[in-house]
């Protein structure tokens, strides 16, 4: 006869009926007390994260317009431009008061300081939207430098903003940077020849002469080499040099005066010709500014060009209109 063995009796057998209560995890736990509001926060970040990250690929890649604080966006780390007031900055700045930004700018975020941007064109659109105190609308796109450098050598070369000056000063910032000449010119849109003629004459300018002439947007190449020949001649640049530290009056003249002026006083008394006025390139952009024209003449000869998808079409009209347009021109000259 088996032995009942008492233990055995007194711990219940699991199929007995008699199974202990089991602790069952509440279903609102980790939604109430201070760890539901603990995971509830980490929810809500993880999703603002994510639609963050989604937002920030959607600027970078260049397709989107927003708007930012003109205080947290830098200059190109090689400005094109004299910083120089003139008539058509005021304008611009009043165009924008009354009508408000119409164009964005381009930037990247700034390599070098978190949370910050960096322009690569729309400096002048950047400072009225400063003046103003008001946001500034922009394209935010990853650039490299030279990316970033085209990009903006291009726009201004477009919109024809940039002298001669300018352009020149820009074309040997780019080369003492270390760009190679490919990229000036792509950049400026120009040619090996004229590239080499941009450096040549900047060489023989030094800071103090550029800040003495300043922009002069209405001196062009011709007149801006012979000056750099006289520069050159013996004594030229020295005696240039003591005419400008010496001058009280001609500073507050206008670019036309006060570039006569230092030429003289670079050729002296050897030479007795001042350089012509230019044969002025025009230029005209459409107010969509989809339509570019630019025009230069010379003794001989003249050339327009026209840069914007819409050319053929607007060739194509003006072709037409040619007849009209040389009989009114024709009519103007014996008026006149």
């Amino acid at each position: 006869m088996a032995r009942s063995h008492t233990l055995g009796k007194l711990i219940p057998n699991p199929t007995d009926g008699h199974r202990p209560n089991q602790v069952k995890p509440s279903g609102t736990f980790s939604r109430s007390g201070a760890l539901g509001s603990v995971a509830r926060s980490l929810g809500d970040l993880k999703a603002k994260a994510g639609e963050a990250e989604k937002l920030e690929e959607k600027l970078r890649d260049g397709s989107h317009v927003i708007e930012l604080d003109p205080e947290k966006v830098d200059p190109s780390f090689l400005p094109d431009r004299l910083d120089v007031s003139d008539d058509t900055f005021s304008s611009l700045k009043d165009a924008i008061a009354e009508n408000g930004q119409m164009s964005p700018i381009l930037v990247r975020p700034n390599p070098g300081k978190s949370g910050r941007y960096q322009v690569a064109f729309g400096h002048r659109r950047l400072k009225a939207c400063f003046e103003l105190g008001i946001t500034v609308k922009a394209i935010v796109k990853e650039l490299s430098d030279t990316a970033l450098l085209i990009a903006q050598g291009q726009e201004n070369s477009e919109r024809t903003d940039l002298s001669f000056l300018e352009r020149a000063l820009f074309a040997k910032k780019l080369e003492s940077q270390g760009f190679g000449r490919e990229v000036a010119m792509a950049a400026l849109g120009i040619d090996k020849t004229e590239l080499s003629r941009l450096i040549a004459v900047v060489r023989e300018l030094d800071d103090e002469i550029v800040e003495y002439l300043g922009r002069c947007p209405t001196i062009g190449r011709k007149r801006w080499m012979d000056f750099a020949d006289a520069l050159k001649s013996p004594g030229g640049h020295k005696r240039c040099l003591n005419f400008i530290r010496g001058d009280g009056e001609q500073k507050h003249q206008d670019d036309e005066k006060r570039f006569i002026a230092a030429y003289k006083s670079a050729i002296g008394s050897e030479v007795s010709s001042i350089p012509k006025k230019d044969n002025q390139s025009l230029s005209w952009c459409s107010p969509d500014k989809d339509l570019v024209v630019k025009a230069g003449s010379g003794t001989r000869k003249g050339r327009m060009d026209i840069r914007a998808d819409k050319s053929p079409e607007f060739v194509s009209f003006l072709l037409e209109k040619m007849p009209e347009l040389y009989k009114d021109y024709s009519k103007s000259k014996k008026i006149s």
